[in-house]
């Protein structure tokens, strides 16, 4: 394909092909009648007027009335021009005896006149229609930040009137003594842990620069004489925790650990639940991941 390319080009790329590309079109030398008119009355059959609303900077010429396309010379007509858009009436070549007979001159178009495309359809949503603008002209930019000003004002809400007064104390809370008793039991409490054994699940502590998240983790070896152990580490689903497909083993300081936590239930008895481990606890605000 290269090769084939390569000979095709240099055959096209003449100097005559390229001179006569700019003569054709009227480029150089400039010919501002290269192409007739003529030639784009088939586009009049999609062309539409100017809706009567938009902003014109001269006169309004939206009426299909108004809107006339110049005819090519060998159409226009010689002679003074006719009050009547009937259609002209010929007479008949001139006979030897007189004659009241006449012919009519029907054309095509005056049958069957040519396609138009009819006018757009307002949109049933009634959205705004827009238009072509220099956006950075001074009057479209005051335009737009009306509009804007406008749109800011209809989005803001109104507060709603309170009709009681709010109390901010603990007796004003929606949960119940037990609730709260409950709440306070089971929520986890971090804290310095000193030791850990192998199957339990512990929540360690990573930092980057500003910010804390944790992880939950299976201890698989206990503390070595560095104070080192390994955790298998879990990922959190929403209220529930799961193995990931390649385990993730790691091996961690014992000042990562921050606490303990009871073991855990398994969520359902179906194959697709049977990983899926719940702890009876409250995790709080913690950025467990």
């Amino acid at each position: 394909m290269a090769s084939s390319c390569q000979f095709l080009t240099v055959l096209a790329a003449t100097p005559s092909n390229i001179s006569s590309g700019f003569r054709v079109s009227g480029t150089w030398p400039l010919n501002k009648e290269a192409f007739h008119t003529e030639e784009f009355l088939p586009s009049a059959v999609t062309d539409r007027p100017l809706p009567q609303g938009s902003e014109q900077a001269g006169p309004s010429a939206a009426t299909d009335e108004q809107t006339s396309w110049p005819l090519p010379p060998e159409a226009e007509q010689h002679g003074p021009p006719t009050e009547s858009d009937e259609p002209t009436m010929a007479k008949s070549p001139s006979s030897a005896g007189p004659s009241s007979s006449t012919v009519f001159a029907v054309t095509p178009e005056d049958i069957h006149a040519f396609p138009k495309a009819p006018e757009r359809k307002e949109s049933a949503r009634g959205k705004k229609r827009g238009k072509t603008m220099i956006a950075t002209s001074t009057p479209e930019m005051t335009r737009l930040k009306e509009e804007a000003e406008k749109k800011k004002g209809r989005s803001l809400k109104v507060p709603a009137k309170k009709l009681f007064d709010v109390v901010d104390d603990d007796s004003a809370s929606d949960m119940s003594v037990t609730d709260i008793l409950e709440r306070d039991e089971n929520e986890l409490k971090l804290g310095v842990v000193e030791s850990v054994k192998v199957n339990q699940y512990v929540v360690c502590e990573f930092a980057k620069k500003t910010q804390r998240f944790y992880y939950v983790g299976c201890v698989v070896k206990e503390i070595d004489d560095d104070g080192d152990i390994e955790v298998d580490f879990l990922r959190r689903k929403g209220s529930y925790f799961i193995k990931p497909l390649n385990e993730d083993i790691c091996s961690l300081h014992m000042s990562t650990v921050k606490a303990v936590l009871p073991d855990p239930t398994v969520r359902g008895p179906t194959a697709r639940t049977k990983g899926e481990l719940v702890f009876s606890v409250v995790f709080g605000d913690l950025d467990l991941r």
